[in-house]
């Protein structure tokens, strides 16, 4: 499997392009935070849409 590089790629401002008006919503918990959805939005890339155990299961996310 081909593996993002960090590097090249400003992971940090991934987020950015979305207006903060469809930002504000309720989370889903309460510990929810933006890393989180980095983290989320890398995993679907790595490991792909739906295998929500191998993304929560690695290391280099924060989901442990």
């Amino acid at each position: 499997m081909v593996q993002p590089d960090r590097k090249k790629i400003n992971w940090d401002g991934l987020l950015n392009f979305i207006p903060l008006g469809l930002l504000f919503g309720q989370r889903p918990a309460v510990w929810w935070a933006k890393k989180n959805d980095i983290d989320l939005l890398l995993g679907v890339y790595k490991y792909g849409y739906a295998n929500y155990v191998s993304i929560r299961n690695a290391r280099e996310y924060c989901f442990l």
